[in-house]
């Protein structure tokens, strides 16, 4: 919608293709829907703004004209004459090969006309006819769905399993064992792995947070503040918020089967 916006195509027309995993970031190749929107909100608007610049530019030397004078609707660049070029066609001219900085101008939002519109999602199709590939549908060789039975608790440990053996034995399942986090459970089939998930009998350790509540946790924060240093005033008033953690999303499926 960012990239439609700024470069006056349609949104149907817009394909985002995610780069393969690069090992060396480690955990910084994720994505967020609350997080993603919020810190890419600028620097997509500009690199899509930018592109429009630099094909706006080749359209001018294409079409004999000046920048000025031409308009981009719908993937084309047309000048006061009507002559007008897609720019699919100016995508190589338009490319740099080296780095520079360039002044770019946003679209004022009073303009806006796909950013806070309403749009189904591109995907919605795809997801619900099965055509969507997710993790669970890549096909890697000698790969087997695993999942780990957690603890309800944050930082539980497994003190005992009472079915273990019984679990190995399920339809499926290949292998299942005690790992730092949890239960892990291997099986032939996703659909295997809930199964023999959710019929674990673990008895836990408590975890790191266990005998703590909101009124414990308070009281420590509070006793770790430092005081607030203001200057002397006339009058002032001193007031106490609190700001609880909240997810944005609910559970969905048994705690003990988060995978």
């Amino acid at each position: 919608m960012l990239i439609a916006e700024e470069m006056g195509v349609p949104l149907e027309d817009v394909r985002v293709t995610l780069a393969d995993a690069r090992p060396e970031l480690l955990f910084n190749q994720l994505t967020g829907g609350s997080n993603t929107t919020i810190s890419t909100y600028a620097p997509i608007r500009v690199a899509a703004a930018v592109a429009k610049g630099r094909l706006l530019r080749a359209a001018a030397i294409e079409l004999g004209s000046v920048v000025t004078d031409l308009t981009l609707k719908a993937g084309v660049i047309t000048d006061l004459a009507g002559r007008s070029i897609g720019i699919g066609s100016l995508a190589g001219q338009a490319a740099s090969t080296r780095t520079e900085q360039v002044p770019v101008e946003l679209k004022p939002r009073e303009q806006f006309a796909v950013i806070g519109k309403p749009h189904n999602r591109t995907d919605a199709l795809a997801a619900v006819t099965g055509r969507k590939k997710f993790a669970m549908d890549l096909d890697i060789p000698g790969a087997k769905p695993t999942m780990v039975c957690r603890p309800p608790t944050i930082n539980g440990t497994v003190e005992s399993v009472a079915n273990l053996a019984e679990v190995c034995a399920m339809p499926g399942v290949t292998d299942a064992a005690v790992v730092s986090t949890g239960v892990a459970v291997r099986a032939e089939t996703f659909g295997q792995c809930i199964d023999a998930v959710r019929a674990l009998r673990v008895t836990w350790n408590p975890g790191t947070a266990e005998g703590k509540s909101d009124d414990t946790v308070l009281r420590k924060l509070k006793s770790a503040e430092l005081p607030l240093a203001v200057p002397p005033l006339t009058s002032t008033v001193e007031r106490d918020f609190t700001f609880y953690f909240r997810g944005n999303s609910a559970p969905t499926g048994p705690r003990s089967g988060d995978r």
